[in-house]
């Protein structure tokens, strides 16, 4: 599989790895200077102790709109576990490339830079295409408090891509899949991405036990959604002979403590 190499660009006082497929004209404001998209708050996707992603408006005309992330490092264990590795945003910009390749719906991973102290990081940037008008999965679910059949059989066929690329996403929560103006799901927050290795088939089913647990709240959709979900998910892998002994785990991790993956720390 083709794994792009970045193109290294300094700007703003940062050495950026650029997706090598980017225009850099496009980009040369926010790599400039990512901190003055970040000064409105009404541009705002989230605001947290750790992290800030705020939506930047398309800086040439005809390109698209933007989504800048920036670590903040509200927990000193987060610079901790980032001092003898690359930065999460590093991480994901190569995570997103890999799925790119793959052709695993997720949004074009354009650039990435991380500022060090003696290797102590300090603050770190990531920059991706925007997906248009498009809502998290628990915002949709809040909305309409159901799921559509196109939804289930479109998120599971994502979800059946994803693991047939060979890789878990670790934390598939329902605020880390969007949904697009046509329903399409598209998988984001990719630095805790895994190839799934020895021990493939747990890796998987705890993806799927993931993203089962956010639906807890309503057991009768749950029950009957999610066994169309899994269903589909099958069928997609050419594992139906499989939906019994998933369905299983599934429901045992259910009852278990959720573990906290490096991608839920944050």
């Amino acid at each position: 599989m083709k794994v792009w190499r970045a193109i290294r660009i300094e700007a703003g006082g940062l050495r950026w790895h650029v997706h090598p497929n980017t225009d850099p004209v496009a980009l040369r404001r926010v790599l400039q200077d990512p901190e003055a998209y970040l000064t409105d708050p009404t541009h705002y996707l989230k605001h947290e102790r750790v992290v800030t992603v705020a939506r930047v408006p398309a800086t040439v005309p005809g390109q698209p709109d933007l989504v800048l992330r920036r670590l903040n490092y509200g927990k000193p264990l987060h610079r901790l576990r980032d001092l003898f590795r690359p930065t999460r945003v590093l991480r994901a910009l190569r995570h997103g490339w890999r799925l790119e390749a793959a052709g695993v719906p997720t949004p074009r991973a354009l650039a990435a830079a991380e500022k060090r102290r003696f290797r102590w990081p300090v603050i770190a940037y990531l920059v991706t295409e925007e997906v248009p008008g498009a809502i998290t999965l628990a915002r949709y679910f809040a909305k309409n408090q159901r799921l559509s059949p196109a939804v289930i059989r479109r998120l599971a066929m994502a979800v059946a891509h994803l693991h047939q690329a060979g890789y878990s996403h670790r934390d598939l929560q329902w605020t880390n899949v969007l949904l697009d103006r046509e329903l399409r799901p598209w998988v984001i927050d990719l630095d805790g991405l895994r190839g799934v290795g020895w021990g493939g088939d747990r890796r998987r089913e705890g993806d799927l036990a993931r993203l089962a647990r956010d639906f807890r709240q309503d057991p009768r959709l749950l029950k009957w959604s999610g066994c169309r979900f899994l269903r589909h998910y099958c069928r997609a892998r050419g594992r139906d002979g499989d939906y019994r002994r998933l369905a299983r785990g599934i429901a045992s991790r259910m009852t278990a403590r959720i573990p906290q993956t490096q991608a839920g720390r944050r």
